[in-house]
């Protein structure tokens, strides 16, 4: 999984591949390779596992990855609410890992906004993933095929 890395607004509202978020023109390139999505871990009393959180991004850096998507494709973004969103955003930026990390977002209504955080949360890692649009994409390009 490659993701686009969504940050910086175009006419449309959508955001362009390879810029970091700021408008001040300074951009950040997605590093090529795969991208690893992580799971949110949770302790038996349904409180957030941060520990296991940490090393579970530090084992998935030393594979080999070129980055770390934060609660993509896993379902995390919508069901986890605001505060525990930031705190497995920052608790895997913390952790020891020298990659990109990206925040994922999908689900109804497949927008940014659908995460009124996003743009915190964004500033808190090198961007956002959006892999509701490389879902779209495959489903079309199917849809074509048959």
């Amino acid at each position: 999984m490659s993701p686009s890395a969504i940050n910086g607004n175009s006419s449309n509202g959508a955001h362009q591949n390879g810029t970091d978020g700021a408008n001040d023109g300074s951009t950040r390139r997605l590093t090529r390779g795969i991208y690893v999505p992580t799971v949110a871990f949770f302790n038996e009393d349904e409180t957030l596992n941060l520990d296991t959180t940490r090393a579970h991004a530090t084992r998935l850096a030393k594979t080999g990855v070129a980055g770390i998507v934060v609660q993509g494709s896993n379902g995390e973004a919508v069901h986890l609410d605001r505060d525990e969103r930031k705190l497995i955003t920052r608790t895997t930026r913390d952790s020891e890992v020298a990659l990109q990390k990206y925040n994922g977002y999908g689900g109804p209504p497949r927008r940014p906004c659908a995460l009124p955080e996003g743009d915190a949360l964004a500033k808190m890692t090198d961007g956002f993933a959006e892999l509701a649009r490389c879902e779209r994409e495959l489903e079309a390009q199917q849809t074509l095929k048959a």
